[in-house]
């Protein structure tokens, strides 16, 4: 704990005074009882516990700014905000700002506080607010606390924002992949791109591709490792790096095989079984991994979404609780619908292009959580 942080706005200078959070918060204290009989889908105020909202109600406990700890469970310490009336369970602690604090600045110090840390049982952990009112913090002057309270409160609202992007293109993509593929018994799909008419065709996985699974050197020898050929495992195949790597002598001496980019790669065994990628990178794979290359007139983008569209059926019918391994030769063995070569392409490409928004917003997304963290470790003493 330091009495100043490594990164400060222009104008600020000077040391942080050592408070308690009892000093520094107004109204720390549980929530009021509720039963759940008293909540419901509608009423005039949202309830509020320790994990969030639980329902509305038709009385509010408290009115204005607030910041929620939970109380009780594994979960306990966790924080959420509200602004407005609203009734707040027993489950929560809420707190609000007095004049040596700021409200949106006391959220991000209990972040980084971590205060599940402070839980007083593993059977069933809890919060205790005295302990809670006891501990220690430096703080700024409160007009510093609005500036930095402020910043990372923008920086949580484009974190959010893209989180709730993210989900609404992962549910396009559900309903598209459950639309633009026909539906069991059926031999069209319910949307279709203009100037496609012809029924889809049954085919053989096997018949219309080719595939290969790969193999591992002997990790004993520490030689045929550490070279450049990226070495993708199953939990890899839609990863841009790999953790290993090999020697061109151990690509040699092993069963590994190499693939290119845009291959498709489908994870047969453990707890990836099912997966489906199209290789970013070109590399070697091992034998948990089945590359499967298109034949002519074929579409890989086209395959590789219909594989993932029957991921959900294919561990039913030959996992046992979703664990075990699945085999070149099943995978070979399933029925595909295909349809023309140009109707593949055009939904390949559509697939591989919510992908990539996909792609792009997880890696957005990672990057400013990224930025959040660096921030808060940096800016708070």
């Amino acid at each position: 704990m330091n009495n100043k942080p490594n990164t400060r706005f222009k104008g600020f200078n000077g040391l942080w005074k050592l408070q308690t959070l009892e000093k520094i918060c107004a109204n720390f204290k549980s929530g009021t009882g509720i039963t759940s009989t008293e909540i419901s889908e509608l009423g005039g105020y949202p309830v509020y516990g320790g994990n969030g909202l639980r329902g509305y109600t038709n009385t509010y406990t408290h009115n204005g700014e607030y910041i929620l700890i939970g109380r009780q469970g594994a979960l306990c310490g966790n924080i959420n905000t509200f602004s407005g009336k609203a009734y707040i369970s027993e489950h929560a602690i809420a707190i609000g700002e007095n004049n040596l604090s700021y409200i949106w600045f006391l959220e991000q110090l209990l972040l980084k506080l971590n205060l599940n840390s402070y839980s007083e049982s593993t059977a069933q952990p809890g919060l205790s607010v005295d302990k809670l009112k006891k501990i220690s913090v430096y703080v700024p002057a409160k007009e510093e606390q609005v500036v930095i309270g402020n910043f990372l409160r923008i920086l949580d609202n484009n974190i959010n924002l893209n989180i709730f992007k993210l989900k609404l293109l992962r549910q396009l993509k559900k309903a598209y992949l459950q639309q633009m593929f026909p539906q069991s018994g059926e031999s069209t799909p319910r949307v279709r791109f203009a100037g496609f008419k012809e029924p889809w065709e049954i085919r053989k996985l096997g018949d219309i591709t080719n595939s290969y699974s790969g193999g591992t050197p002997n990790i004993k020898k520490k030689e045929l490792y550490g070279g450049e050929i990226p070495f993708i495992r199953s939990a890899e195949i839609n990863a841009d790096k790999t953790q290993l790597f090999l020697s061109k002598e151990g690509l040699e001496n092993s069963s590994a095989k190499m693939i290119e980019v845009g291959t498709i790669l489908y994870a047969l065994y453990g707890a990836t079984s099912g997966e489906v990628g199209l290789s970013k990178i070109s590399g070697a794979i091992n034998q948990a991994i089945l590359a499967i290359k298109p034949i002519r007139g074929y579409d890989a983008n086209f395959i590789a979404q219909w594989l993932r569209r029957q991921k959900s059926n294919i561990v039913s019918t030959y996992l046992q609780g979703g664990q075990g391994n699945l085999s070149a030769a099943i995978v070979k063995e399933l029925t595909v619908l295909t349809p023309s070569k140009e109707e593949q392409a055009a939904i390949g490409h559509f697939f591989h292009t919510l992908d990539t928004q996909i792609s792009t917003h997880q890696t957005k997304l990672s990057t400013l959580k990224q930025l959040k963290a660096a921030y808060l470790q940096n800016m708070l003493a």
